[in-house]
C-alpha cells in the first residue's frame, strides 16, 4: 500500500488561500477531527486531500480497498 502525503507548501508566496462554506454539522465535523488528531482544520483537509488522491490512485491501478473486522473482510467500495 503506497502512502504517500500532500508535500506541504515550503514557500508562502506558492501557497493559495481558498474560502470554502460548510453546513454546521460538517464543520463540527472538521473541529472535532482536528481536535482529535491535535492539529489544525486546515491539516485535516490536506489529509482529506491526500487520502482522496490514494484512494483515486489505488482504484485507477485496479487496486482492492479491504477493511478487517474481527478476522472479517470487506471491500470498500466508495467514500
Amino acid at each position: 500500500m503506497r502512502s504517500e502525503r500532500l508535500a506541504p507548501d515550503t514557500k508562502r508566496s506558492d501557497t493559495r488561500r481558498v474560502i470554502i462554506n460548510f453546513a454546521p454539522s460538517i464543520y463540527g465535523i472538521l473541529q472535532e477531527l482536528a481536535e482529535q488528531s491535535g492539529t489544525t482544520l486546515s491539516e485535516v483537509l490536506r489529509d482529506a486531500i491526500g487520502f482522496k488522491k490514494w484512494w483515486e490512485d489505488v482504484h485507477q491501478e485496479g487496486g482492492r480497498v479491504l477493511v478487517e473486522r474481527g478476522g472479517n473482510f470487506r471491500e470498500v467500495s466508495r467514500i
